[in-house]
């Protein structure tokens, strides 16, 4: 399977972004991320890609080296703390807990945004024309 490397952040960042629209602090509970979480999967039941999600989730929580430290917006998580939310969402999205599928996580593949690569090289050119002497 071949996925977006925004794939994943799009989705998590619905909830460590979207919390903030009504609140000012992170919850020192999980589960206060429940609704937002609910929310989550009608999106990815819409746009049928529920199946990639779980995936995405399982290669993440698979792969501790990844880090999530400051991945959030306004609020600086930890890494411990992004984990917890995916292991939350997890839980509320696949109450049934299904294991891992290995096989699955271990044949994804990342392919980068030719959108966000495109802005990135945008934003480079524009700020090296502004360092040039007018």
């Amino acid at each position: 399977m071949i996925i977006r490397n925004t794939f994943f952040d799009r989705y998590l960042e619905m909830v460590t972004v979207g919390y903030f629209q009504y609140h000012t602090e992170a919850p020192t509970d999980v589960t206060k991320y429940r609704s937002i979480i609910e929310k989550m999967k009608r999106c990815a039941v819409q746009f049928q890609e529920l199946d990639v999600l779980k995936v995405a989730f399982d290669y993440y929580l698979s792969h501790p080296e990844i880090s999530f430290a400051n991945h959030g917006g306004r609020f600086p998580y930890t890494d411990a703390e992004v984990r917890e939310i995916i292991h939350f969402a997890r839980s509320v999205i696949w109450p049934d807990n299904p294991p891992i599928d290995e096989e699955a996580v271990s044949n994804l593949q990342f392919t980068p945004d030719p959108l966000l690569e495109l802005r990135q090289r945008w934003n480079q050119q524009k700020d090296q024309a502004l360092k040039q002497p007018a």
